[in-house]
C-alpha cells in the first residue's frame, strides 16, 4: 500500500501540511513582534533586530520538531496530519483498520495529530474498551457480578452526564430515577425538549413543550448567563471552588439540565447560542452547580458543533451506555437495565439498573434565581401566544364575559404592573371562577381597549 500513487499523494500533502505548519508559526511570531518594536519605539533597526532574532531561534524550533517529521517519513505515516475531508477520503480509500493502526503508531510516538484524526482516535478507543467490557462481563453478568447503578447517583449529581442506547433501551426511565436521587438531595431538575411533557416526566419542568424552539433558546441564553453570573459570585465571596459549590446546595440553587434527544431537533435552534451553551455546559457547568445531562442515540455528540467533542466528553462526563431493549410478548421493546458506566479516567464498570416501579413523589427544591430563569422563558412564551392571537384578530372561541370583568381585570393588571399570563389565570382567575382561555379572551379586550385609547 505505500507504494499506491494515491497513498503517496496523502504522504506528501501530510508531510507538507505539517512542515509549512512550524514554518508559517515562526514567520508570523517574527512579523507581529518586529511590527510591534517598530511600532512601538519608532525604531525600524530594533524592529527588524527582533523579528530576525525570533526568525533564528525558530529555525532551532523547527529542527526540534523535524523528529516528527522523520518518524512520518520514516513510518509513511499519513493519517495523523489530515484533517476535515480530507481525514475522512483517507478513511474511505484505506479503511478503519489500517487507519486506526497508523493513528495508535502516532500515539505511541508522542506527536501532535489533527483535531479530526485525535477525536476518532478518542471516540475508537472509548468504543472498544466498552465492547471489550461487555464481552468480558457477559459470562459473569447472570452471576450478579454486575453493581446496581444506584451505587454510582452521587458521580452524577455534579458531573456534566450523557446517556446514550438504541430505541427502547430504557434511556429515559434511567434518567428519571437519577433525577429522582438529585431532587432527593436538593437539587432542581429542569428537562428541555420540544417534543416532551411534564406528564411524561412525572411533573418535572418541561423547557419548550408543544415545539416552543424561542422559549428553547431564551431558556438557553438564561443559562449562559447565569454561569457568567455565578462565576462572578464566585469571584466577588472569595471563596475555594468546594465552599462555593457548597454555598450553591445550601441555598438550593444546583440544577440539572436534561436535553433529551436534542440531535432530533437542533435544526430549529440558533446554532451559534448552541455551540455555545454546549462549550459552557460541558466546561464550566461543574463548579457552578448547573451540570447538563444529554439523552441521545447518539455517543459522539457531533451534533453539538464542537471541534474537541469527543475530547471534552471523554475527560469530562460519566458516559452510561445501555445494551438494546428486548422485544416483549407484545413485541415492544424493553430495557434490559444492562450497561456499562464510563467515568473520566476509570475503566468502564458494568451495572445492573433496576427501576423503581412507583417512584415516591419529591418534593422539588426552590431558588428564586433559578426559578426566574425558567419562568422568563414562560413568559416570553405567553407573551408571544398572546400577540399571535391578536395579530390574528382570531373569532373568540369563549361566550361573551360580562363587561363588570373587563373593569375588574385592569384595575388588576395596574396593581400588579407586570404579571405572566399564566399567573393570573391561577390567581385571579380562580378567584372569579374563569378558565384561562377566558382570562387570555379578557385580556384581549382589555389590549384592544389600551390599543384604541392611546
Amino acid at each position: 500500500m505505500k507504494d499506491n500513487d494515491d497513498y503517496n499523494d496523502y504522504l506528501t500533502e501530510a508531510f507538507c501540511t505539517e512542515a509549512k505548519k512550524e514554518n508559517d508559526k515562526i514567520s508570523i511570531a517574527a512579523l507581529i513582534a518586529g511590527a510591534a518594536v517598530w511600532g512601538l519605539s519608532g525604531n525600524a533597526i530594533a524592529g527588524c533586530a527582533l523579528g530576525g532574532a525570533i526568525l533564528l531561534y525558530g529555525d532551532k524550533s523547527i529542527r526540534n520538531s523535524n523528529r516528527a517529521l522523520e518518524i512520518m517519513h520514516q513510518s509513511h505515516l499519513a493519517a495523523p496530519f489530515l484533517s476535515g475531508d480530507r481525514f475522512q477520503e483517507f478513511r474511505r480509500q484505506f479503511g478503519d483498520e489500517f487507519t486506526l493502526a497508523q493513528l495508535k503508531e502516532a500515539q505511541e510516538y508522542g506527536i501532535a495529530m489533527a483535531p479530526k484524526a485525535e477525536d476518532y482516535l478518542l471516540e475508537q478507543t472509548r468504543l472498544a474498551e466498552s465492547e471489550a467490557t461487555e464481552t468480558a462481563t457477559a459470562s459473569t453478568a447472570t452471576t450478579g457480578d454486575r453493581q446496581p447503578l444506584s451505587n454510582f447517583y452521587p458521580q452524577f449529581r455534579f458531573r456534566p452526564t450523557l446517556i446514550w442506547g438504541g430505541q427502547g433501551s430504557g434511556k429515559t426511565t434511567l434518567a428519571k430515577a437519577i433525577a429522582q436521587d438529585k431532587r432527593a438531595n436538593g437539587q432542581q431538575v429542569v428537562v428541555v425538549n420540544p417534543h416532551g411533557s411534564p406528564a411524561a416526566w412525572d411533573g418535572l419542568q418541561v423547557v419548550g413543550s408543544g415545539r416552543d424552539f424561542a422559549a428553547i433558546n431564551t431558556f438557553l441564553q438564561h443559562y449562559i448567563d447565569q454561569i457568567t453570573a455565578r462565576y462572578q459570585q464566585y469571584k466577588d465571596m472569595g471563596v475555594t471552588e468546594d465552599e462555593y459549590l457548597q454555598h450553591i446546595i445550601d441555598h438550593g440553587s444546583a440544577a440539572t439540565i436534561i436535553c433529551e434527544e436534542m440531535s432530533d431537533w437542533i435544526d430549529y435552534l440558533d446554532p451559534k447560542l448552541l455551540n455555545r451553551f454546549a462549550k459552557t455546559a460541558l466546561t464550566e457547568s461543574r463548579k457552578v452547580g448547573l451540570p447538563p445531562m444529554f439523552i441521545t442515540h447518539d455517543p459522539s455528540l457531533d451534533f453539538l458543533g464542537l471541534k474537541r467533542g469527543a475530547k471534552l466528553r471523554d475527560e469530562g462526563m460519566a458516559i452510561v451506555a445501555l445494551e438494546p431493549g428486548l422485544p416483549d410478548a407484545q413485541g415492544k421493546l424493553k430495557g434490559t437495565g444492562k450497561g456499562t458506566l464510563q467515568l473520566p479516567q476509570q475503566k468502564p464498570i458494568p451495572f445492573q439498573f433496576e427501576p423503581s416501579p412507583k417512584p415516591q413523589p419529591v418534593p422539588p427544591a426552590k431558588n428564586e434565581a433559578f426559578e426566574q430563569l425558567v419562568k422568563e422563558s414562560e413568559q416570553e412564551d405567553e407573551r408571544a401566544k398572546l400577540e399571535r392571537l391578536y395579530q390574528a384578530n382570531e373569532p373568540r372561541q369563549v361566550p361573551e364575559l360580562p363587561t363588570e370583568l373587563h373593569k375588574k381585570l385592569a384595575q388588576y393588571l395596574q396593581e400588579k404592573r407586570e404579571y405572566p399570563v399564566r399567573k393570573i389565570a391561577q390567581n385571579w382567575g380562580h378567584d372569579k371562577g374563569i378558565n384561562s382561555d377566558q382570562v387570555r379572551e379578557l385580556l384581549l379586550v382589555v389590549c384592544q381597549g389600551i390599543n384604541e385609547g392611546s
